[in-house]
């Protein structure tokens, strides 16, 4: 079952030139987890990515990009966004939230994952992960 397709920008730490990308985004059966599958069009190929929700095929391609000196521009690969487990293990993860240090993530913090806030700021999978537990730890240290 297709779901939508979407249009992305890549940009080239190397160079700074922007290429876009589209990706396909498809669910074939919403009870099985298993089959989501993205498939991403960029530079005139096609990758395809098969994980259990968006999020982690959508990381799976950024890998690609790292090992090339490129950066994905939507909200899924920026440094404050991250989805919470919950939306990891419900539905297709398409979701994430915007992680302010030290406050509570709420639904207005909510944003799909393949659309681009300029605000926030682009980051590796690793600067990511390392913001997301400080994030984490912010709580634990009686921030709130």
């Amino acid at each position: 079952m297709f779901d939508e397709q979407i249009n992305l920008m890549i940009l080239s730490k190397v160079s700074g030139e922007k290429f876009s990308a589209t990706v396909t985004l498809y669910d074939e059966d919403p009870c099985n987890r298993d089959n989501i599958k993205m498939a991403v069009t960029f530079k005139g190929q096609e990758y395809n990515f098969s994980e259990e929700n968006y999020f982690k095929a959508l990381l799976m391609f950024r890998e690609y990009l790292q090992r090339k000196s490129m950066q994905l521009l939507c909200n899924g690969a920026m440094k404050e966004v991250y989805p919470s487990p919950m939306q990891m293990s419900m539905g297709c993860c398409k979701t994430g939230y915007i992680q302010e240090i030290g406050k509570q993530a709420s639904n207005d913090n909510i944003v799909d994952l393949f659309e681009y806030e300029p605000s926030l700021t682009p980051a590796t999978i690793e600067e990511q992960l390392e913001y997301h537990n400080l994030w984490l730890s912010s709580f634990k240290s009686g921030n709130l």
